[in-house]
């Protein structure tokens, strides 16, 4: 389901009356196509057709990806965990743009259980490089994230003839594990990391 949850102003008046977000929203059809049916001996069974996911409440809702800058998270966390207990077990997620370097101790905290992917440099990969790109940079997060591509795309271009013909061939590289199929184009994955207890770790 897909679920807007308004400007940062809209969540601070919810999260001062103490409403919290219910999980409730817009089906999203994620389902592949599927066939009309099957002919068998010149009989056609039609392809049961799927009941669209209709909740209004967090009781059949296993994981949830919150898009959202940093501010917005530290509204939209707590005010999720107001109206989802814990027993349900509940994932949240989100991406690098509610990840910012540097965010204090009480932000880590109040989205303690969160996970989040973003590129290894910015997650802490390398905190010498990244002290050293931050300080270049003034802790500009897009320019760091700019420059750990700069050095990707070097890492990339001295491995080249390795990756070209070895499939499954891999270079762990700062903004994440990089890799080329069969028609040369170079694919990305990211590390996965969880506030926990007000730490960053790594996600097993």
């Amino acid at each position: 389901m897909q679920q807007q949850f308004g400007s940062t102003a809209e969540l601070k008046q919810r999260i001062n009356s103490g409403a919290g977000i219910r999980l409730s929203g817009t089906p999203v059809n994620v389902q592949p196509e599927q066939p009309a049916g099957v002919t068998i001996g010149g009989l056609t069974i039609p392809t049961p057709v799927a009941e669209p996911m209709t909740t209004t409440s967090g009781s059949s809702v296993d994981s949830v990806y919150i898009v959202a800058t940093q501010d917005e998270l530290a509204l939209i966390k707590p005010m999720l965990s107001m109206r989802v207990s814990s027993r349900n077990n509940v994932g949240l997620y989100a991406g690098s743009r509610s990840y910012q370097a540097g965010g204090s101790p009480d932000y880590r905290l109040e989205v303690d259980g969160l996970q989040f992917s973003d590129a290894p440099l910015l997650s802490g990969a390398n905190p010498a490089l990244m002290q050293q790109a931050a300080k270049m940079f003034n802790n500009h997060y897009s320019l760091v994230l700019l420059y750990a591509m700069g050095i990707d795309a070097w890492t990339l271009a001295n491995h080249f003839n390795e990756m070209r013909p070895l499939p499954g061939f891999q270079v762990k590289g700062d903004t994440g594990s990089l890799s080329a199929d069969q028609d040369c184009v170079i694919n990305r994955k990211l590390v996965w990391n969880q506030y926990r207890q007000g730490q960053i770790v790594p996600t097993n």
